[in-house]
């Protein structure tokens, strides 16, 4: 993005351009200096420089400006590529900062030319100093759409957590510039950051995907927020060759990440891609995964990268050209790193793109795409997308907790059981923008049907185990099978800022073979831009044929009493989370599920301090196949009566519930008949039950409250009781089913 002076382009190292300088008369000081001669600025125009803001576009454009020195006169001409230009000028102002019209161009065609002009001396002071650029408006971008800086090479970097060689879930972003004068080797510039206070940033040297040394440590000069390089630094000739090639970017640090939390490779505009099955057009049912990047040179229009799957041995692995949803030719190869490596790998050597391509690969209009043995046309899919912000959907296993164990199971293969593993799986599915994922929220979303396919209700979640697993029936269902048509339940709620919760859970009726000692679960959702959020945990599986059911009493102990107990149980609310917003349901008719309903969903835990017990039927066996392993009690509700398969629970709210039939639950009732599903897991030798809970009805908020508070007590065998209690704010949108778009 980049002014080189004489005959030299980017490719030269300093030292070619010293010789070419002196060659012309160059002065001591390294500037182009001669009272006689003509200094000649070759000068890039891309849609990087732009400033306040860069500008997405694939056009560029190369500029000359001719001196003379002894006359103070200047000429120039730019040739645009990829754009009709409308204006063209010189501007003043220094690299990132908008300035005004000094010299206008007259445009011909695709050719911008200046005539001969005189400089004022304070004029030629300020073409000395980097102060002026070209810039080349067009119809689209009427404040200018490519920009160069006359005399210096500036190179844009965009810092996201995404771009970390770790990815680093975080809100922060930054935009930063380094600014070379070629002659000299001096370079400025700095970083501007939000959303983090930044313990510490610099210069490191090394390409997109991998970790360098520090270069250039960054002087912080507002607390953590804007850092910027010390004044007097020179780059040497090899790092100026480094700079050019893409080999540098900035790094944000902070407390919490303090290898890196941000990031952003300089001189290149990153673009990132999240594969899955359900990406492909039709989806398929396939559990893989891939993370792919390209890095994109706007100068140039060349493009290097790497597509890396998981889960697949990947035939042919190329770029399409179409957007989402559509299927497109092929337009570049790449090639396997090495036999029987999960890399693969578009060289910097690869052609230049045109600038049709190069569009359409800024504005989501190209796709990595994977073949295999059973997908010939294609497994995985993923839309390549440029690092803007890090608004990506967040996914998490909520539960089981990491690091606990499950319950093997009483199945064996061909010999199933309904006391099987018995863990309940929760999944927090979070947006940060107004993308969200398609679902169709409800108490009942199970369809066993359709296992190994898209679950209908939440077409693009994909769950997978590493083992195989034991139906109740006594069928298996093999390893790696996506189990996403098994969940129960799914609801929302309606985090701060633009993005929602999205939860879903199942009970978990299967076992697990024998001769399983651990079971990691993979657990990945696609929002409606195509982004791809995951997240895996490993779980260790206890010895013996013990069910999830032998680890709680199924009969009631010792009553409890309202008062929290030292010995009672560890009560957390973990669903929604005490920051969150809910929808109740309408106010002046009854709900009438899943389209109007609060569908809040609730997740209680309980961990038995005391180990002696906490009773829980999973009531598994005899009910019809969409049920199975539901614990709904409701005719306990006009009985007022506890949940007979989950005695020990209490839950309420301080507003009352009206049911879809029509009858209205006092605050303060115990709605724990009204659970859906229950599971069990041990951490660190105690037994934790985990409670899950969609709301199909409306909660009836009074005029002028403005949150609602629900109360969670469990009390164990011993009668011993511990609780919770969270409040939540009352969201504007009224039925849950708003807050995510229909499948």
């Amino acid at each position: 993005m980049q002014t080189l002076l004489k005959n030299t382009w980017r490719s030269l190292a300093t030292a070619a351009l010293v010789a070419a300088l002196v060659a012309c008369g160059g002065g001591d000081d390294g500037r182009p200096g001669s009272d006689t001669a003509t200094e000649t600025f070759l000068v890039t125009l891309t849609g990087e420089q732009e400033a306040p803001k860069a500008i997405a576009t694939a056009a560029n454009a190369r500029a000359t400006l001719a001196l003379d020195r002894a006359t103070r006169t200047i000429s120039g001409s730019i040739t645009v590529d990829g754009l009709v230009p409308t204006l063209a000028h010189i501007h003043t102002g220094e690299a990132g900062i908008a300035g005004p019209v000094t010299f206008p161009m007259t445009i011909s065609g695709n050719v911008a030319t200046l005539a001969s002009t005189q400089l004022t001396a304070a004029q030629l002071s300020t073409l000395d100093a980097g102060g002026f650029y070209f810039n080349v408006h067009s119809a689209a971008h009427p404040g200018g759409e490519i920009r160069g800086q006359i005399g210096r090479e500036v190179f844009v970097a965009h810092m996201t957590g995404s771009q970390e060689t770790t990815p680093v879930e975080s809100a922060a972003v930054g935009d930063g510039r380094l600014v070379l004068d070629p002659a000299t080797g001096a370079v400025s510039g700095g970083i501007e950051l939000s959303s983090i206070k930044a313990t510490a940033a610099h210069v490191h040297t090394a390409t997109f995907g991998a970790d360098g040394a520090i270069l250039i440590t960054l002087e912080n000069r507002n607390g953590g927020g804007r850092f910027t390089v010390p004044a007097g630094t020179v780059l040497k000739a090899d790092e100026i060759v480094r700079l050019r090639a893409g080999g540098m970017y900035f790094n944000a640090h902070s407390a919490a990440n303090p290898n890196g939390e941000i990031r952003g490779q300089i001189g290149r505009r990153i673009l990132i891609a999240s594969a899955s099955g359900q990406q492909q057009v039709p989806s398929n049912g396939s559990t893989a995964s891939a993370r792919g990047f390209l890095v994109y040179d706007a100068a140039k229009r060349t493009v290097e990268g790497k597509f890396s799957p998981s889960g697949l041995a990947a035939s042919n692995v190329s770029i399409h050209q179409a957007t989402p949803g559509a299927n497109g030719s092929k337009i570049l190869a790449l090639t396997q790193a090495a036999a029987g490596s999960h890399d693969w790998l578009l060289p910097a050597s690869t052609a230049a793109l045109s600038v049709d391509r190069a569009q359409a690969l800024l504005n989501d209009g190209l796709y990595f795409n994977a073949q295999s043995a059973a997908f010939p046309a294609g497994e995985i899919r993923g839309q390549i997308r440029a690092v803007t912000d890090d608004a990506s959907p967040v996914m998490r296993i909520v539960s089981p907790a990491s690091g606990v164990s499950v319950a093997r199971g009483e199945g064996v293969a061909g010999s199933g059981s309904f006391n099987g593993s018995g863990f309940s799986i929760n999944l927090e599915m979070i947006t940060r923008d107004g993308v969200g994922i398609a679902a169709q929220e409800s108490l009942n979303i199970r369809d066993t049907g359709l296992l190994g396919k898209p679950n209908p209700r939440l077409p693009t979640l994909v769950v997978s185990f590493d083992a195989d697993l034991i139906k109740p029936d006594g069928t298996v269902i093999p390893k790696n099978t996506n189990l996403a048509a098994l969940f129960n339940i799914a609801g929302s709620d309606d985090t701060p800022g633009p993005g929602v919760t999205l939860w879903t859970g199942w009970h978990v009726l299967e076992s697990l073979k024998e001769d399983t000692t651990a079971v990691t679960m993979t657990a990945s959702v696609t929002d409606k831009a195509g982004r791809v959020a995951t997240d895996v945990r490993t779980y260790n599986v206890l010895p013996g044929r013990r069910s999830g059911q032998s680890l709680t009493p199924q009969a009631a102990g010792l009553p409890g009493d309202d008062i929290d107990d030292a010995d009672g149980p560890e009560v957390t609310m973990i669903a929604p989370r005490p920051t969150a917003s809910i929808s109740t349901g309408p106010q002046d008719a009854l709900p009438k599920p899943p389209g109007n309903a609060s569908l809040m969903f609730i997740q209680v835990s309980a961990l038995d301090k005391t180990s002696v017990g906490i009773a829980t039927d999973e009531s598994g066996e005899g009910q019809a196949e969409a049920d199975r392993g539901t614990v709904v009690d409701g005719s306990q509700i006009a009985a007022k009566g506890p949940n007979r398969k989950l005695p020990g629970l209490f839950f309420s709210f301080d507003v009352p519930l009206q049911t879809p039939q029509g009858p209205i639950v006092p605050a303060g009732q115990n709605l724990a008949p009204l659970f859906n599903i229950v599971g069990s897991e041990v951490d660190a030798g105690r037994v934790r039950t985990t409670y899950g809970w969609v709301i199909g009805g409306s909660l009836l908020v009074p005029g002028g409250k403005t949150t609602v508070t629900a109360l969670a007590r469990v009390t164990d065998s011993a009668g011993n009781s511990g609780s919770t209690s969270s409040t939540f704010g009352v969201s504007q949108v009224v039925n849950g089913q708003e807050l995510t778009p229909a499948p």
